[in-house]
């Protein structure tokens, strides 16, 4: 059985899948700054989207050149992912808050966190995830589309597009993370057959020497 433990010790083994997550997170946010609100609101401010983008970025490059030790550690994948959920929310500060379909991409970094973190690290960024999205609720930069006659169609194929995002994110990274573990599980499991055959040979020689030792003859003979 798959315990939390066990879940964490392979994300602290192999740091790649957080960092993979990220590029997920900053890949959203480049095609919202870039193609999204230029297209539909031409009046929202770019500057901001591209600045909370720049500081994942820089984080995410961080961790690949070993400068962010702090991240790292016991409470390491806690805290990327805490990184995570304040980046996001200051995102969605600046693009409607919980008017945006995006708020939706809370979720995967949530359903991550319950998936490798212990119980108290979850709960604790389960409680994040909360905060920011009632804060988002009362504080955010509204967002003005430039075709406001087709604004509820467009929220709606928001939601299905963070939907269908968060879902395959969430079966990517978990997918993954299964696999990773029955791998060690049958590395485990090969490694715990080759110690039993060498403990048999080492049983039988210890009878059969006590045998001979018994008869009185030399083991040899």
């Amino acid at each position: 059985m798959l315990t939390p433990g066990r879940l964490l010790n392979a994300v602290r083994t192999d740091r790649g899948r957080l960092l993979q997550l990220r590029w997920v997170s900053l890949l959203a946010m480049a095609l919202m700054s870039l193609v999204v609100f230029p297209w539909l609101a031409p009046a929202q401010p770019v500057a901001p989207l591209a600045g909370v983008t720049l500081c994942l970025l820089a984080v995410n490059l961080a961790l690949l050149g070993g400068l962010a030790e702090w991240l790292v550690g016991r409470w390491g994948a806690f805290l990327q992912l805490t990184v995570d959920m304040v980046a996001w929310g200051a995102f969605l500060y600046f693009t409607g808050g919980v008017t945006n379909p995006a708020i939706s991409l809370l979720l995967p970094v949530v359903a991550v966190g319950a998936s490798i973190l212990p119980a108290l690290q979850a709960w604790l960024l389960a409680v994040l995830a909360v905060v920011l999205y009632s804060l988002l609720w009362q504080y955010h930069q509204p967002v003005y589309l430039a075709d406001a006659d087709q604004a509820m169609y467009w929220h709606l194929a928001g939601m299905w597009i963070s939907f269908a995002f968060s879902a395959v994110t969430v079966v990517w990274f978990i997918v993954r993370l299964n696999s990773e573990l029955a791998r060690r599980d049958d590395e485990l499991a090969a490694v715990n057959a080759a110690r039993a055959r060498d403990a048999y040979v080492v049983g039988l020689g210890k009878l059969a020497a006590g045998a001979a030792h018994r008869l009185g003859t030399p083991l040899g003979t």
